[in-house]
């Protein structure tokens, strides 16, 4: 039986009133025999509509891992192939631990692709490091999608602590009152901020921030009710910091190899870094105040 997913985030137009959503079923051996990638946009009152995504081969087009957030611009639909994989041979009660691929993947599909019933053809984009979530300025007129995207390097958010598990630091068992909490990032986060050529996938300009500020980078909120169509203007973010007795030495061998380390695996602090409450300019990536937890 195919396992059919959907979004984390759906995303909302305010000009359109419409919602965006995508359906998929990310290639499984074993499982998903028959992957797919569909996108609906739905009015609230009537049946959504659906198109399905293919590529510019009129192949259809897959998603490597999964869709955990997308969002939508003035002139385009975007799905983030997100790090947060699913392993199979879990659901059946089997043991399984793969690393996520160490790259963000998007697909753009405009919007005056989305006919109802057909196929919509996408763009791919790919950035070095992998995301969970993601931000953009609504306002692509140019041509150019201007994204945000916090990145977990070498972190997996499918990933739990197991009654087996031991920490890396120290090689001693987790302490058992933390198990079933998700394991915590092997390596500094890095929040990234770059434009995009929607019509060719190329990314023609990058901004990266990765420091004391970016250690397990999460959510962000703010307030939208007037929020700008071209820029990302200032909001507020977490981050979860970084805590030893939460870095399994099963996850932190899966990406010992990571290509964009920030921090070799081996000199990780053996010290707690606190999470951070901080207000972010999301155009400029400076942190405009922050409080430690």
């Amino acid at each position: 039986f195919t396992l059919r997913m959907t979004s984390a985030h759906p995303a909302y137009d305010a000009r359109e009133e419409l919602t965006y959503m995508v359906n998929f079923a990310a290639p499984m051996p074993g499982l998903n025999l028959e992957p797919f990638v569909r996108v609906l946009w739905w009015d609230g009152e009537n049946e959504p509509k659906m198109v399905q995504v293919v590529g510019q081969d009129n192949e259809p087009l897959f998603l490597d891992m999964s869709c955990h957030q997308m969002f939508v611009t003035q002139n385009h639909v975007v799905l983030l192939d997100t790090a947060m994989s699913v392993e199979a041979e879990q659901i059946a009660g089997g043991d399984a631990s793969r690393g996520q691929r160490p790259y963000s993947r998007f697909l753009i599909i405009p919007k005056s692709e989305l006919v109802d019933g057909g196929q919509a053809k996408a763009v791919e984009a790919i950035i070095e490091r992998e995301g969970l979530h993601c931000e953009a300025v609504y306002d692509d007129s140019d041509g150019r999608i201007q994204v945000m995207v916090p990145h977990m390097n070498a972190a997996d958010a499918s990933e739990w602590v197991r009654t087996d598990d031991t920490v890396f630091a120290t090689g001693k068992p987790v302490n058992p009152a933390y198990h079933g909490l998700f394991t915590y990032p092997t390596d500094r986060s890095v929040l990234g901020h770059y434009t995009i050529e929607a019509a060719t996938g190329e990314v023609v300009d990058s901004k990266l921030r990765s420091d004391d500020h970016t250690w397990g980078l999460g959510l962000w909120t703010g307030d939208y009710r007037n929020k700008s169509t071209d820029k990302l203007g200032r909001g507020f973010w977490m981050n979860i910091g970084h805590m030893p007795e939460l870095v399994t030495t099963r996850v932190a061998e899966l990406y010992r190899e990571h290509p964009h380390r920030e921090v070799p695996l081996d000199d990780l602090s053996p010290d707690v870094i606190a999470p951070r409450v901080m207000c972010v300019d999301h155009d400029t990536l400076d942190i405009i105040d922050y409080y430690e937890l």
